[in-house]
């Protein structure tokens, strides 16, 4: 699986325990298959994104943007 470098610090700061994702730019990334689940993405904008096999459990997606993704 290819991430985008995007993709890649979101995961190492979810994996250091960060969980505040508000109002992140992340259009276009390629997320495929990381576990987001419990993470704050609210007002976030993932538009057009990669979201296949993402776990987002338990996540707050209020007003995230999700345009073709």
């Amino acid at each position: 699986m290819f991430l985008s470098s995007e993709a890649i610090e979101l995961k190492n700061q979810y994996e250091s325990g960060q969980r505040n994702f508000q109002k992140i730019q992340l259009r276009r990334a390629d997320l495929r298959g990381l576990d987001l689940s419990r993470a704050d993405l609210r007002g976030a904008d993932l538009s057009y994104s990669n979201l296949r096999d993402v776990n987002l459990s338990g996540a707050n997606l209020s007003e995230v943007y999700l345009d073709e993704a």
